[in-house]
């Protein structure tokens, strides 16, 4: 019997027009009248904003509009959590924090313009390393977090970790002291750009009847909707967002980014108004996914069995956190592994630093938890001297098990799947040690081994 559907290729259907060059971005879109913007950025992690001058600019050819923080006084837009400066207040937070905005009828013009700005900068203590940024005395980044709307609980005092979940299990200190060995690492795991094509940009025009139009290449066009409904105190019903070609997303594109400057621009001039960031500007101000520190501690008793566990990460969010769909990266919490043990202790805290805003990619918080989880249980079954296939099969949860933050899941097939990913692999032939020692040259990211 044959199938018209079920086991037939299925040939994607925006191919053609993406190989004749027919399909159309939002970079490609162009409205009657289009003025083109560019935003001032921050040369400084952290300083306050002194002075600032926009009267040249304002004069120069073919400008229409320009704004500072002080015509975005109050307006703060993110996915759910709501964090972000439209423009900044006062401060800067980051280097490349947008300061001031340009529109003028020729890109040209705009980022002539641009230079016309003078600011004057008092640099402030600048953090960098989030488990620093937990110090005494580190400078808090966000006095008024407490404030912030979609903050998934009140902090006792501000700090610069908006975001702590802790799961517990048994008596830590208790199973640390019945182990035979114990084996601590440090792994850090740097920021990583989504690295699509097409840029970050957007078009805003406020139509003859008083409808917000925009393109964006963002993914989530209700979500978009939604955030700058709750940003400006508009209804979401007035705003209309335009459906168009993405080049690429890898989860990047899913918040607002350039379309809240845009809309204030929109109204200010009364002219449609695009932004296209240029590479550059990605890399500065981009929304990568977080850089992360995590220490693991685990102790075994000789013969492999996982006794006691613990995991403090560290994720970095930047100067922000609006950009991803909630404050809590829930994926790294999964990296305390899906090993049982008797006693465990898994925290994870979200960190505002004066580095670029970490955002939303491709599994969140999971490369830089397993990366460590994994590379650590390596370092673990070496100590012991056991093959790291055999102490993984040896401590892995099965049906009925819960994991160490009290995940329950049906149908766990973790050992089949481990044993079948062996056998694929040709693990047990004698060639392994190679495939093993191939596979730690690839390995994203640093450890630092403490073995006791």
């Amino acid at each position: 019997m044959s199938y018209q559907i079920v086991g037939q290729p299925i040939p994607r259907t925006d191919n053609t027009g993406k190989v004749t060059g027919d399909t159309h971005y939002t970079a490609d879109v162009l409205l009657p009248g289009t003025l083109w913007a560019k935003t001032l950025r921050s040369p400084y992690p952290h300083a306050r904003i002194t002075r600032i001058d926009t009267s040249r600019a304002e004069k120069a050819p073919g400008v229409r509009a320009v704004l500072t923080g002080a015509d975005a006084r109050g307006i703060l837009y993110g996915r759910r959590y709501r964090d972000i400066s439209v423009l900044a207040q006062d401060r800067v937070r980051f280097m490349g924090e947008r300061v001031a905005a340009v529109a003028a009828d020729t890109l040209e013009q705009a980022e002539e313009a641009l230079e016309l700005i003078e600011v004057n900068y008092q640099e402030l203590p600048a953090v960098l390393d989030p488990v620093a940024a937990l110090q005494e005395g580190a400078p808090i980044i966000h006095p008024d977090v407490n404030s912030y709307p979609g903050l998934p609980k009140p902090l006792e005092r501000p700090s610069n970790a908006f975001v702590c979940d802790v799961w517990t299990r048994g008596d830590i200190a208790e199973g640390f002291a019945r182990s035979d060995v114990v084996v601590e690492n440090t792994f850090t795991v740097p920021r990583v750009h989504q690295a699509f094509l097409e840029p970050h940009c957007c078009l805003v025009w406020i139509d003859d009847q008083n409808r917000v139009q925009m393109w964006s290449p963002n993914k989530v066009p209700h979500g978009l909707k939604e955030s700058m409904a709750a940003a400006f105190g508009i209804s979401a019903e007035r705003i209309r967002v335009n459906p168009v070609a993405i080049g690429g997303d890898f989860g990047g594109k899913g918040a607002p980014v350039d379309e809240p400057i845009c809309y204030l621009l929109a109204l200010r001039s009364g002219r449609p108004v695009k932004m296209v960031m240029e590479y550059r500007e990605e890399f500065v101000a981009g929304a990568p996914r977080h850089a992360a520190l995590l220490r693991l501690k685990t102790g075994v008793k000789q013969d492999g069995t996982i006794v006691a566990h613990e995991m403090d990460a560290y994720l970095d969010s930047g100067a922000y956190g609006g950009f991803r769909p909630g404050a809590v990266v829930g994926g790294i919490a999964h990296a305390g592994g899906c090993y049982r043990a008797e006693h465990a202790r898994i925290s994870v805290s979200r960190v505002y630093t004066n580095n670029i805003p970490g955002g939303q990619m491709r599994a969140p918080g999971e490369p830089q938890g397993f990366f460590a989880a994994e590379s650590h249980m390596d370092c673990v079954a070496r100590k012991l001297g056991m093959d790291p296939l055999d102490f993984r099969l040896k401590n892995l949860i099965e049906e009925g098990e819960s994991t160490l933050t009290g995940g329950h899941y049906r149908g766990i097939k973790a050992k089949e799947t481990l044993k079948a990913a062996a056998k694929a692999a040709a693990y047990n032939l004698p060639s392994r040690a190679t495939w093993v020692a191939a596979s730690r040259w690839v390995t994203v990211g640093q450890g630092r081994e403490i073995l006791r």
